[in-house]
């Protein structure tokens, strides 16, 4: 029941992720019914029935058909920006994984849900500001498209290593350094998109 919970709070979390980046308020259709549902059944079977852990890919299936049907948009940007969304859940998770450990010593299923309920509250609290930063990375400048591969490939293997390793080595603190030099440089760039932005609307006007 408890492990159900941790899914559940996972679940809500992504799917609010992708509210914020596709800039839309989170819908409670059917499509998210029966997403949950079957998120919940196929997670449930894999950590305790012993499903085959290859059965993961069809909860990134899932993922993809709910957000075409709920936000409409193509095939190519559905895809990119659920991509930036499971990223985002991954950063906070890694983020939350500090304080949570730091208190409890070793990460539990309790610890587990404190961490996707955080992930929920962050995301719900700040969702303006992810789609604006959504709307940067998702540009057409190809060094903020470097960072943000970049980003996806570090955040991932440093969510396997805590996942299967059950904790963090010295060399993961570096990859979290590597995240932070990215998110400066992706800064830097966005403010020199913008102030050339503004320069070309002074020179029109």
């Amino acid at each position: 029941m408890v492990r159900n919970v941790k899914q559940l709070m996972e679940i809500l979390a992504i799917l609010m992720s992708f509210s914020a980046v596709f800039g839309q308020k989170l819908k409670i259709n059917i499509y998210f019914a029966v997403l949950v549902i079957a998120e919940l059944f196929l997670m449930t079977g894999i950590n305790e029935y012993g499903f085959p852990e290859y059965l993961i890919f069809l909860s990134y299936i899932g993922l993809y058909v709910y957000c075409l049907l709920c936000y409409k948009e193509t095939m190519k940007n559905t895809l990119k920006k659920m991509c930036l969304s499971l990223v985002l859940i991954i950063l906070l998770q890694m983020i939350l994984y500090f304080p949570v450990i730091y208190l409890m010593e070793k990460i539990t299923i309790e610890g587990e849900i404190i961490i996707n309920c955080g992930c929920l509250l962050v995301v719900s609290c700040f969702r303006n500001n992810i789609k604006r930063f959504a709307e940067i990375l998702l540009s057409k400048n190809k060094l903020i498209v470097v960072i943000y591969f970049s980003m996806l490939i570090g955040a991932g293997a440093v969510l396997y290593q805590v996942q299967v390793f059950d904790g963090l080595e010295g060399k993961d603190y570096i990859q979290i350094i590597y995240f932070c030099v990215l998110v400066y440089l992706l800064t830097n760039e966005w403010q020199k998109v913008k102030v050339d932005s503004e320069r070309k609307r002074v020179q029109l006007e």
